[in-house]
Parts: C-alpha cells; structure tokens; sequence
C-alpha cells in the first residue's frame, strides 16, 4: 500500500484539476491570512503557526521624517500620503525676520487594502494606549 501524500490547507482547500481563479485564489489567501496570522498586529505577531518570516529591506527602502498625513479609507483601499513641512523665513523692515511661507514636501504615498488600514490604526493605537498608561506621553485633547 502507498503511503499517503501529505498536503498542503492550500491543496485541500482545491479540487483536482481545478483552474485557479482570481476570486479562488483571493479566497484562498483571506483564508490563510486570516487563520495564520494573530488580529493584533499581522505584520509582527504570529498564532500558533510555525511560520518563518524573513525580514529584508527593499532596495528603494528609505528613512523619511513625516510631520503630517492625509488620505482616507474607501470601500477599495486606504490611503495615507505623508508630508513634511518646511517654513521658509522672510526678511522685513531690514533685518526682521517672519515666516513668509510653507512648503509641504510630500514624502511617499502608500495604499492598502482596507482590512490592512484598520489593522495599522488599531496598531498605532495599541502603541499610543501602552504610552499613555506609562504615563510617558501626554496628548491634549482639543475642544470641539
């Protein structure tokens, strides 16, 4: 008798012979996402899964300094384009000086799916709480 092949969940999850379509295999890869890797943090944090991640920098991989974001959440995507503004002084009246404008640089636009979107605000503020509690970063709350 022949020893049974060991499959894959992937294997399983299809039929032989079957063409793989495009909404069978972004089923195939929400199931996986969604059974491998914790809610919490997907990108750092795993389930019980003995999964390797390895982790390399791309080769376009670059430190920017961001003091502001615009985008937004759409049923398609999310995103969040990050900016960096710069004051540019004026000379008046001989030697004083005041801001005569702003540039906003705009530094890198990303885009994600919206499931990915909701899991980076829920890390950032997972983060933030953890500050707060420690008592090590203090936020003041605006009046509306």
């Amino acid at each position: 008798m022949k020893p049974k092949k060991q499959t894959s969940e992937m294997e399983n999850l299809l039929y032989p012979n079957e063409i793989l379509t495009y909404s069978k295999t972004k089923a195939l890869i929400r199931r996986f996402y969604n059974t491998h890797l914790s809610y919490s943090s997907r990108c750092l944090h795993m389930s019980e899964s003995k999964i390797e991640i390895k982790i390399t920098k791309s080769p376009d991989f670059k430190l920017v300094y961001t003091n502001g974001v615009f985008g937004g959440l759409s049923p398609l995507e999310g995103r969040m384009v990050f900016y960096a503004d710069r004051l540019i002084p004026q000379i008046v009246e001989g030697e004083k000086m005041q801001t005569g404008s702003i540039e906003r640089e705009l530094q890198v636009e990303v885009k994600m799916s919206p499931q990915q979107f909701i899991s980076i605000s829920r890390w950032m503020e997972v983060h933030i709480n953890r500050l707060k509690k420690e008592g090590t970063l203090k936020i003041e709350e605006k009046e509306s």
